[in-house]
């Protein structure tokens, strides 16, 4: 058994010195590397020939009117994190989220690899409360990075190290988010919601950050902040008169 786990853990280190873009990069630190290596996308994903030729351009994530000259479609730019979320025609039933060069850094001014990073430990973290307590009701997309080519002409002093890659979770209009959360949830749904909420993950703008997919399940989507303690009144006006009866009952 030794054996095998030492053949894995060698073979584990192998794979990621020899990871694209990775080794030698002068924007990513041996202390960064250790960070952001147990969220890389693996090297034989099925996205990662397209993902070579799509970022193979200098200056790849420089603004906005770079990712679109990429092919990217702008989906959003996110007010409080600059984040961009776009999707590409080489990739579908994927979401990207990208930092830009030129503007670089996320909430409370950190920089966007961080923020990054952090979505993917919270959506792993989540993953893991919803496998643990039999969830049935609330998804979390897979998440990971991929390392941006670096070149010696890339403008600026900062420069974005990483993308995120994460599934398209195929969520429906605001407005069936909303009547779902008014009209099809049940307390079956809300004890769930409670376990994901009380565990510090998640979010309380239901229609916003949980919305309703085409499965019928609902998405965890805003998993960028930290753990923390939420207001469980806010749920209230998204709920229905009888639900938010029960949801007192539970949360408060």
């Amino acid at each position: 058994m030794k054996y095998w786990i030492f053949i894995f853990l060698v073979g584990h280190f192998r794979i990621f010195c020899d990871y694209p873009n990775l080794d030698n990069n002068p924007f990513i630190t041996a202390d960064m590397q250790k960070i952001i290596t147990p969220h890389l996308l693996p090297v034989d994903h099925t996205t990662m020939p397209a993902l070579h030729e799509i970022f193979s351009q200098p200056n790849a994530v420089h603004d906005e009117e770079s990712l679109k000259a990429l092919g990217f479609s702008i989906l959003s730019i996110r007010k409080k994190s600059a984040v961009v979320v776009a999707r590409h025609s080489q990739l579908p039933g994927f979401i990207f989220k990208i930092y830009r060069d030129s503007d670089p850094r996320g909430r409370h001014n950190e920089l966007g690899w961080e923020s990054l990073v952090r979505r993917c430990v919270n959506a792993k973290k989540v993953k893991d409360i919803i496998k643990k307590q039999g969830l049935i009701y609330f998804k979390v997309p897979d998440k990971w990075l991929y390392v941006l080519p670096f070149t010696s002409d890339t403008p600026g002093t900062l420069h974005q190290p990483v993308i995120l890659l994460a599934t398209d979770m195929e969520i429906v209009t605001n407005e069936e988010t909303k009547l779902a959360w008014k009209s099809r949830v049940s307390p079956r749904h809300l004890n769930e919601l409670y376990i994901v909420l009380k565990s510090g993950y998640g979010s309380t703008f239901l229609t916003g950050n949980i919305p309703l997919t085409k499965s019928g399940t609902f998405a965890l989507l805003d998993l960028e902040k930290p753990k923390r303690k939420f207001n469980m009144k806010e749920i209230e006006p998204y709920l229905s008169k009888n639900m938010r009866h029960y949801w007192r009952s539970i949360a408060y």
